[in-house]
């Protein structure tokens, strides 16, 4: 009992974060969201002790139709927006990234040229009886 017990408890933590990654929203939304998922699916495990992971899934749904689900109850221009935002950081990300190589490319261009075209000066003594001091 106590090894299927860690069993169920193992997949319950690969189906919730499974479902985790496929939700779109923000984050307090998904941790209030997840927690609340997870508290029904305990209190559908106390109530029936003998289950199997399959039967919460049959019950549950897989991380894809819970997912979509959430999605359909948030709305459509809900996900949408948040989908628009994510892309657009995306792309801000990789911009800034690019940029900053760019930068740094230039960098040390200029500084390779600066160095293979300075002119170094270097002062010599002559004394009165001519020697280079």
């Amino acid at each position: 009992m106590a090894t299927e017990n860690n069993l169920l408890k193992s997949q319950l933590k690969i189906y919730f974060r499974n479902i985790k990654k496929q939700i779109i929203c923000d984050g307090k939304t998904k941790s209030e969201m997840l927690k609340d998922f997870e508290n029904n699916v305990y209190d559908y495990i106390d109530n029936n002790p003998y289950t199997s992971f399959d039967k919460l899934v049959e019950h549950f749904g897989t991380p894809d139709t819970i997912a979509e689900e959430f999605a359909a109850e948030m709305g459509a221009d809900y996900v949408k927006k948040l989908r628009t935002k994510r892309t657009l950081k995306i792309t801000i990300i990789v911009f800034l990234i690019a940029l900053t190589i760019s930068i740094v490319g230039i960098a040390s261009v200029i500084i390779k040229n600066n160095r293979q075209n300075a002119v170094y000066y270097y002062d010599e003594t002559i004394s009165d009886n001519g020697i280079i001091q």
